[in-house]
This record gives C-alpha cells, sequence and structure tokens, in this order.
C-alpha cells in the first residue's frame, strides 16, 4: 500500500452526513481554522442542510442546532473519534489511511485526512482544498461502486490508472464527475468534491491510481490515491 507524501494543511474541514439506512451524503457544516480558534457552522441555508434534515438529521450531538456558529471545544468531539496516538498499533490505523507513520502535521489535518469516520454515526470529515495552491495527495473512496452493474475487483488491481470524465447530463448531480478504469466505469467522485475538481480538470494535472479495495462483491470499496500538481492557474 502507497504512503502518502505531499500532505498539505487545510484551512476548512467539510462536516458530512449520511443517514444509517445509507443514500445520499450531505455537507451540513464546516470546521473553519482561523489563527488559533476553531470554527464549527452550521450550513443552514443551503440546500444539502434543507436536504439532510428532510432525511432525518438533527444536529451533531456536540453542536446544538439551535445555535449555527459553536467555538468551544470544536476539535476534541472528533479527535476521540481517532484511536489515542499512545496505542501500540497507531502506525497501523495510519497506514490504513496511506498515511506516514510518525504524523508530522496537525491534529486538523489528521481529522481530515482520517475522515475521522466513526460506525456509531454518519458524519465523516473532508478537508477543503479549493484554497489550497500547492501541489498534494489524497486518498479518495469512490462513490457510488455499488450501482455499477459487473464491477469485478478481481480485475482492479493496486496502482491501475483511472481517469475523471465530467458528466453534464448526469440526471442527479450537474456536476458529476465519473471514475473510469479500463475495466469501464467504477463509480464516482464523492459530490463534496465535484465543483472543485471541475475547476481543476482543465487547468491541472490531475491523476490517480487504485490505492486500496476491499469490500464485498455487493458493496465493492474502491479508494484512490490523488495526486494534483501545482500551480493551479
Amino acid at each position: 500500500m502507497k504512503t502518502l507524501h505531499t500532505i498539505v494543511e487545510p484551512n476548512t474541514l467539510l462536516v458530512t452526513w449520511q443517514p444509517k439506512s445509507g443514500g445520499a451524503r450531505y455537507l451540513v457544516a464546516t470546521i473553519a481554522h482561523k489563527a488559533d480558534e476553531y470554527i464549527f457552522t452550521y450550513q443552514t441555508e443551503s440546500e444539502d442542510f434543507e436536504l439532510a434534515k428532510n432525511a432525518g438529521f438533527l444536529g451533531h450531538p456536540a453542536f446544538n442546532l439551535d445555535v449555527a456558529v459553536h467555538t468551544n471545544n470544536v476539535l476534541d468531539p472528533f479527535l476521540r473519534r481517532l484511536p489515542p496516538k499512545s496505542r501500540g498499533d497507531f502506525g497501523r490505523y495510519l497506514q490504513q489511511h496511506c498515511l506516514p507513520s510518525p504524523f508530522d502535521a496537525s491534529d486538523f489535518a489528521l481529522l481530515g485526512y482520517t475522515g475521522a469516520k466513526s460506525p456509531a454515526d454518519g458524519f465523516i470529515l473532508f478537508p477543503d482544498f479549493s484554497d489550497i495552491q500547492t501541489s498534494f495527495e489524497y486518498v479518495l473512496e469512490v462513490a457510488g461502486t455499488r450501482y455499477e452493474k459487473g464491477l469485478d475487483l478481481e480485475y482492479i488491481r493496486l496502482e491501475d490508472q483511472v481517469t475523471f470524465v465530467p458528466e453534464e447530463k448526469n440526471r442527479f448531480d450537474e456536476n458529476a464527475i465519473a471514475v473510469y478504469h479500463d475495466q469501464g466505469k467504477i463509480g464516482y467522485v464523492n459530490k463534496v468534491f465535484c465543483k472543485f475538481f471541475r475547476q481543476l480538470l482543465p487547468s491541472t494535472k490531475v491523476s490517480a491510481t487504485i490505492a486500496k479495495k476491499n469490500g464485498t462483491a455487493e458493496r465493492p470499496l474502491l479508494y484512490l490515491l490523488l495526486s494534483v500538481d501545482a500551480p493551479r492557474l
């Protein structure tokens, strides 16, 4: 399994939520890092937030949904979702996310690069790369693999190249970007990154290879090692 070497410090993390029953993942909040302060903000004016509420979103347990902006003890509820760094297997946890050990970047970056995923709820964090002007790498899960008929992980190998193809006529999302392998379409870019990806593709060298694969025949899981070269003009 490859290791990421070009890790950047994000200024913002995207807080997403998915119902336990599955389905769409919604961007419901952001965590901004400004000076020495972390600011959690519910995206109450967004379409995704309304769709999430209609799907049963009741807010994050640590942040009252009736208050849009929170600045007290913002990172701890997410850091507690990670294994303690003192544990002997913490290096293995980093390896699972293709991260180097030791991990020299900040805890804020660690949350973004691991996602701080917990089986107890539907929250996952993503770095917001939209204001990053340097080269970077990131491991990106391919979305929608379960819906691609005939997808067989046996014919997809680690380090295989993939390409990105915008789908302007996609009936679910006009910003959708499909991921293609030699075997055909294997899924999509996570929708929280699609607008950003569309800005990247025309003017930036974006490449990706298969970084990990697991799951089952009914629910294959694929992860890409994404490399983005600067400068972006």
